[in-house]
């Protein structure tokens, strides 16, 4: 009697070691004979029922690999005709190793808005990764953007959102294997706001010359440092004649239209957060002061006249008084005596003449109005009544020649006299020894060297002519 072996089955395994998640092939090939209806698959010495009701044919694969998937395997042909089996094939032993472990950290958690962020994913063996970043959905992967920077293992996020807030997660790859690591531990990033500024002004509608304040108030922590804006531009924090600032004051005296704008502020200091958010948007409009207009009546205006100076103001009521300022002074004198809208000189005197402008003053706001309109005044000396003429018209004469001088009157003018001031003093012009008068005027027929003098016209109510000095 003679004895066959039975056909000789073979297992073979395409990949081993293995990786988790990887897909493996086990085929199981019979030396001869055809026809192998079904395989009958082992793992571990036990007959694996689960594998033979989906793979009875001659190859077994899995397709993602599980640790459990570790362990022993063999393999049988099965048929109905003799020989109805095959060998047992020699074992073959599967090793399923972890994948190289995908480690996240975040270098500021939790970040503040506006702050930039470092995810770091590391792998812990093997090199030549490059790596995918997830949020919230492994589907949602994060790619590059304005803000969204990936540079070898790092994800950097710049000017962080409140949108970025989430759970994260990495997975690393590369083209041999194992090709890619294990998906790391999600990790959750907090972005908290940044603690807010608020902008208050006052007064909220200045008006020119008026002190604006500006308050910068943060609503958390402390130690802040201010920083203004003004139309998006940055107002650097040094005094100058109009503005100050003082911690979280900004001063602007004496405010001008130039003042006008959108202001903003923001809180800056060392220790995170290093910054608040930018405050709420502030507009100074500046107003224009009530115009006041300055009227003088008459202009010009002769010595001894009655000049009237009037100041109106074109808007808003009860003024309490009124500020004069003559020749770039105010007029102390004549405020003491005229605070009010009008402002009389009864008798004027040269020293009246010059620049004039007012002011209205009142306790509420607007506390003034616009500095009026400058005026001129004007004053002249009222013509005299008479003149002093001198026939020859000269103020040098010969001894022994004739002089006239006559008091020509102008007007009404009644009882002028010839007056002369001499080194003995004042007396009647009309004393040499040969001179006569006719009328208003004397005649010297022979003039002497005790002729000379200053000699004009004198009426009776002290009003003089112009003088003249003969010699």
């Amino acid at each position: 009697m003679s004895v066959n072996a039975l056909p000789k089955a073979t297992l073979t395994v395409d990949l081993n070691p293995v990786f988790t998640g990887e897909k493996v092939t086990l085929t199981c090939s019979v030396e001869s004979d055809r026809y192998w209806t079904e395989y009958e698959w082992y793992k571990g010495n036990a007959f694996n029922n689960n594998r033979l009701s989906q793979y009875n044919r001659a190859t077994l694969t899995v397709n993602s690999v599980k640790e459990s998937d570790q362990g022993l395997y063999w393999c049988q042909g099965i048929r109905n005709s003799r020989p109805t089996s095959s060998s047992i094939s020699d074992q073959v032993t599967i090793t399923v190793k972890a994948l190289p472990k995908a480690t996240l950290t975040v270098d500021t958690n939790p970040v503040f808005t506006g702050e930039k962020v470092t995810l770091t994913c590391s792998a812990g063996s093997y090199s030549y990764w490059s790596y995918k970043w997830y949020k919230d959905r492994s589907n949602n992967a994060v790619t590059q953007s304005d803000r969204h920077s990936i540079t070898g293992d790092t994800l950097i996020i710049s000017r962080v959102e409140e949108s970025d807030q989430g759970l994260y997660w990495c997975l690393g790859e590369r083209t041999y294997r194992p090709t890619s690591t294990s998906i790391s531990e999600s990790v959750y990033m907090s972005v908290n706001a940044l603690p807010k500024a608020k902008l208050k002004l006052y007064p909220t509608s200045p008006y020119i010359g008026e002190t604006v304040n500006l308050t910068c108030s943060v609503n958390s922590k402390s130690n802040w440092r201010y920083n203004w804006n003004k139309d998006g531009s940055y107002i650097p924090v040094t005094q100058s004649g109009r503005v100050s600032i003082r911690e979280n004051n900004l001063t602007i005296r004496s405010v001008e239209v130039s003042d006008q704008g959108s202001y903003r502020c923001q809180g800056d200091r060392q220790h995170r957060p290093t910054s608040t958010s930018t405050s709420n948007q502030v507009s100074i409009t500046v107003k224009a002061l009530p115009k006041a207009t300055l009227t003088v009546d008459p202009n010009p205006v002769f010595t001894g006249e009655k000049v009237t100076l009037t100041c109106s103001v074109g808007s808003y009521s009860v003024w309490t008084r009124y500020d004069w300022y003559k020749d770039n002074t105010f007029y102390q004198s004549i405020a003491s005596q005229y605070n009010r809208a009008i402002l009389t000189i009864n008798s004027v005197k040269e020293s009246d003449k010059g620049l004039y402008w007012c002011q209205g003053i009142r306790n509420s706001r607007p506390t003034s109005s616009s500095i009026s309109n400058q005026v001129t005044i004007t004053v002249y000396d009222l013509p005299s009544a008479v003149s002093l003429t001198v026939h020859p018209n000269r103020t040098q004469h010969f001894t022994r020649t004739s002089v006239s001088l006559s008091c020509e009157e102008k007007g009404n003018s009644t009882g002028w006299r010839l007056m002369r001031y001499t080194d003995r003093g004042t007396e009647s012009g009309c004393v040499s020894y040969n001179g006569t008068i006719e009328g208003s005027t004397c005649n010297i027929r022979t003039t002497l060297i005790q002729d000379s003098g200053v000699y004009w016209c004198e009426s009776g109510s002290g009003e003089n002519s112009n003088a003249v000095n003969i010699t």
